[in-house]
């Protein structure tokens, strides 16, 4: 399961990515799996940033249910909720060609996340190049199915 986590994140080409890399796997099950191994990856834009590339801060909030719509104010941006289906693997946040990763939790059995994310200071460096954090973001996420593995005698 992904864990509540905090960190910055470089941003590049004006997103965040959300990446599974699968776990290891025997040499049967890699052969069993030969030409079906595009089930294995996901790699997803999880948010479009502000700026160009550079860093952002971000506040991973993991829920165990969907949460009241936020109603403070204190946020400029919101995207509505999307689900995303993730598959078993070690779960990363980054900039899709560069940075360090930000790893948030490992998923051990396929799940659906569905996402919510919030944003401060998009408008401040539109487009632009940052070298200190000009943006941040709250992604709040909550698991909404879970599948379970089916044992047969």
């Amino acid at each position: 399961m992904i864990v509540s986590s905090t960190g910055v994140v470089y941003a590049a080409e004006g997103s965040v990515v959300l990446d599974v890399v699968p776990p290891p796997r025997t040499l049967a099950e890699a052969m069993a799996a030969r030409g079906h191994d595009e089930e294995r990856e996901f790699n997803e834009i999880l948010f479009e940033t502000g700026i160009n590339r550079g860093p952002v801060e971000v506040l991973i909030e993991v829920l165990p249910a969907q949460p009241a719509e936020d109603t403070t104010g204190d946020w400029e941006d919101a995207w509505e909720d999307f689900d995303f289906e993730l598959p078993p693997g070690t779960v990363n946040l980054y900039g899709p060609t560069m940075g360090d990763v930000l790893n948030i939790g490992t998923i051990e059995e396929r799940s659906v996340y569905r996402f919510r994310v919030q944003a401060n200071g998009r408008s401040r460096m539109r487009d632009l190049v940052a070298t200190e954090v000009v943006e941040s973001y709250l992604v709040r996420a909550w698991i909404v199915e879970q599948q379970t593995r089916k044992i047969v005698s």
